[in-house]
Parts: C-alpha cells; structure tokens; sequence
C-alpha cells in the first residue's frame, strides 16, 4: 500500500520523535525512594505503572524494535526495573497498573518471548477479574449503580477484558467479561429524594423508578415500600397524612396519595390544574403541597387540591423545596436557587447564582452541572446544593458561599436533607448509605449523631469536619 506524500512525511515524523524518546529513556532513573518506603504514595510504584513508569517505557521499546528502529535490551532493562518488586494485584491494580499492567507489557512489548512467569502473571489476572466480577454481582444484586472504577479501562473490568481478549479469547472468563459489560445498560434505581419525619421517627427513600420506602430510624428496618404500576407520574414526594409519612405521585388533573399506613391509593382533585405538575413539593407539616403549573408555583392542599397561598414567581424552574418548617421555599434552575416566604409570597434575600460553576471551571452556562439536590436550613437564612459529589452551603442574605464544600467520598450526591435540629446534614449517594456532616462544633458530635440520627443503612458512616469517615453506631 502506498502512503499519499503527507502521511509519508507525518509518518517520518513520528518515528523520528520515537526515536528520540527511546534514545533519552535508555536505562531506568536510580530509584528516588528509601529502601523501606513501601506507602501507597512511594514512587516506587511507578515502575508498575503503563503511564508513569517502566512497565510503559518497555512496551514503547518493544514496539521500537519490532519495527527494526532498534534493539532488545532496552526492552529487557526496562522490564527488570519494572519487576523489581512484588507486584500489586490489589484493589488498585488494572490494565495501568500492577499485575495486569505488567502482564500486558510483557506481552505487548515481548510477544515472541514465553518466560516462565507468564503462566503464573496470567493466573493473577484471571484471579484479579474473578474478584471484580464477584464484587460487581454483589453490587448488581443489590441494584447499586457501579463505581467508575469497576468497569473503566484504566482499574476496572473493561481494561481487564482488553487484556483477556488478547492471552484468552477463546476463554470462559472473557466470555463472563463480556457479560458483564452488557449488563451496564441495565437501568438501575437511584435514590432521588430523601426527607426526614418532623417526629424523627421515620427516614423516607423515593428510588427514580417511582419506589418508595419507608424505614425507622432506630432499627434502620424497613417498614413499607410500594411502586404504583400501570401509569407514569411524574416524580414522585413525600407528604404526610394524619401525621404519618405518605407519598404523592402527578397525574393531569389530580393527585395519586399513597397511605402506607392503610396500604392503599387515593386520587384527589387539582381544580384548574389542566396538565399533570411536572414538579411538586410538599411541606413537612403536612399542610401545603407546592406544584408547578403554567401559571407558576402554586401552593395546594394535599388532602383537599384547593388552592392554600399565593402563587409564588412563574419562571423556569428545576426543583421545589420546602425548609424543615415549611415557612420557606425553594425554587431551583439550572445552577441557581431563590427562596420564598410562603405566607407573604414574597422572596428572601438574595437570588443565588452559578452554584457549583467554581468547582465545574466554566464560564459558560450550558457546561455547568445542574443542582441534584436541595435543602433549606430549619432557622438560617442557608441553602445546601449539590452538584456532582460536592454539597455547598449558600447564605441568601448576603448571596455568599457558607464555609468549604462538603465531599462525598462515594460519588455523586442523590439527595440530601437538614436534621431537624439544623445542626446536621444528610447526603446520600448512589450507594445508597447515609452519611452525616455536622455543621457546627460539638462537645461530642459522632454520639449525638448516633443518638439523633441514625442512617437505615447497614454501612452507618458519618463524617465530621476535619475527620476521616468512619464506621459507628454499630
């Protein structure tokens, strides 16, 4: 096949720049770290690694030299300094890193050669994707979404597959890879809303797939869930009935009320709703429902539909929520929040605008990671918003961040919620664990979280201002 005159130039090019890699990465750097220096940090680990270390620079003197531009040894240099220690085949290691890393430079840069350690580095990997795939079908089992981690090509099963493919394609183990890389598109729940009885008694989960849960605080055991089948409301909230936690769903004209207490469903009528609300909020006291419609947000009876309060602004809108009092309410859009007064139905302080678009890096709006989740404070003027994994506190009297950002450890933030008392705040994430932030020094801050607000989850992390995340109220 012949080369049109600029790939042929552009192909000089590149082996000319290869070549001068090589020649400046003949031998290994003497090592930087102390003989004993085994953290997780060391640069001794380097060497391990396909895009820091000798396991890469190997393979780019292998593929030099398959191409005639040079010699093997090299190759054999870089290889030993990259097997100078005991190989990672942890929970770090992957396609780039460790046991798997090494094995594919091995392979990639040597595919003539079969030493001895291949049958033993090839039956580390296979052990490796054998541990991945049992985690990932816990994690399946229980209708988890996956970490980054479990299935990227970089730590995860997608770059141990690719490596599979190569050394066993005809294997079972690729073939249980591959299964399990199908299986991501299935759609999995995800926690959206979250809410804490005023009694403290109950802690209430609404899954994205219109399930809702029930669940006591102090035993963290389910009491009820219920799905509402053969129709599509729109999301779904938590409203309380006779002073018991009950879900509302959206349906054009009315209302669809789950009472767990009785186990059933009752329609009740919106008057000059003409649509279904797109989306609704209701108050922890049980006595206002806030639903948006074309005329703007309109507060509702949730026992009764009738109208119960002034229409409150009429401009695009994300998100409603009520403070732990339900004398404010939020209103949402895009990256910015504005809090109402509902018995005056006039605004509080100041509108709050570009939340998260520090943390995002972008100037431009349509880049910008919408909010996933808002809570209003019971007694401060303070709004707490969530974008990604980061949960930020928002003062709307002076229109000012509150403090540094919050951080879930697991990922993105689904919902999150204020302790009663405001002196907490609660996030959960795709993990579906409970983790609890206080916000403000106390004598004793993991004990009163325990004795206030105990997760229904079975992994009871909290995490305090300055502390680790760690296992308590066991």
């Amino acid at each position: 096949m012949t080369l049109p005159p600029l790939l042929k130039t552009l192909a000089r090019q590149a082996e000319t720049t290869a070549s001068c890699i090589t020649d400046t990465l003949t031998d290994p750097p003497l090592p930087d770290f102390a003989d004993g220096d085994y953290g997780p940090l060391s640069t001794r680990w380097h060497a391990q690694s396909l895009s820091k270390g000798a396991a890469g620079v190997a393979i780019l003197h292998g593929v030099h030299a398959q191409a005639g531009h040079g010699g093997w040894e090299p190759v054999h240099t870089w290889l030993r300094r990259a097997t100078a220690d005991a190989l990672n085949n942890s929970t770090g290691a992957g396609l780039w890193f460790g046991t798997p890393a090494i094995t594919h430079a091995l392979t990639t840069a040597a595919p003539h050669a079969h030493p001895a350690a291949l049958g033993p580095l090839d039956r580390a990997v296979a052990d490796l994707a054998e541990r991945r795939l049992a985690d990932a079908e816990v994690r399946l089992a229980a209708r988890r979404r996956p970490s980054l981690s479990e299935f990227d090509l970089v730590r995860g099963l997608t770059g141990l597959g690719a490596h599979l493919l190569t050394r066993q394609p005809e294997g079972v183990l690729l073939r249980r890879v591959l299964q399990y890389l199908v299986q991501l598109k299935d759609a999995v729940e995800s926690p959206t809303h979250l809410t804490i009885s005023p009694d403290e008694r109950y802690v209430a989960v609404l899954n994205s797939d219109g399930e809702s849960a029930l669940w006591d605080r102090t035993s963290g055991a389910q009491i009820k869930s219920a799905v509402l089948a053969g129709t599509e409301p729109w999301p779904p909230v938590v409203v309380k009935l006779d002073d018991f936690p009950s879900f509302a769903l959206g349906l054009p004209t009315s209302l669809k009320l789950w009472d767990p207490a009785r186990n059933v469903w009752t329609d009740v009528p919106l008057p000059d709703v003409r649509e279904a609300p797109s989306i609704m909020a209701s108050s922890p006291d049980g006595h206002r429902l806030a639903i948006l419609t074309y005329q703007g947000v309109e507060q509702r009876d949730p026992a009764t539909g009738a109208t119960n309060g002034r229409t409150l602004g009429n401009g695009a809108t994300h998100r409603l929520l009520f403070s732990p009092r339900s004398d404010r309410l939020a209103v949402t859009f895009d990256t910015s929040v504005k809090l109402w007064d509902v018995h005056t139905g006039t605004s509080i302080g100041k509108p709050l605008y570009n939340i998260g678009t520090g943390r995002s890096g972008t100037a431009d709006r349509h880049n910008r990671p919408a909010l996933s989740a808002v809570a209003v404070s019971p007694d401060l003027p303070v709004v707490a918003a969530a974008v990604d994994d980061t949960v930020e506190l928002w003062d709307v009297t002076t229109g000012k961040q509150v403090g540094l950002p919050l951080v879930n450890p697991t990922g993105p933030v689904r919902a999150i919620s204020f302790h009663p008392d405001g002196k907490f705040l609660a996030m959960i994430g795709d993990d579906h664990a409970v983790r609890v932030v206080a916000l403000e020094p106390l004598r004793d801050p993991i004990q009163t979280v325990c004795d206030h607000f105990l997760p229904p989850d079975p992994g009871r992390l909290v995490t305090v201002p300055g502390q680790a995340a760690r296992d308590v109220c066991s």
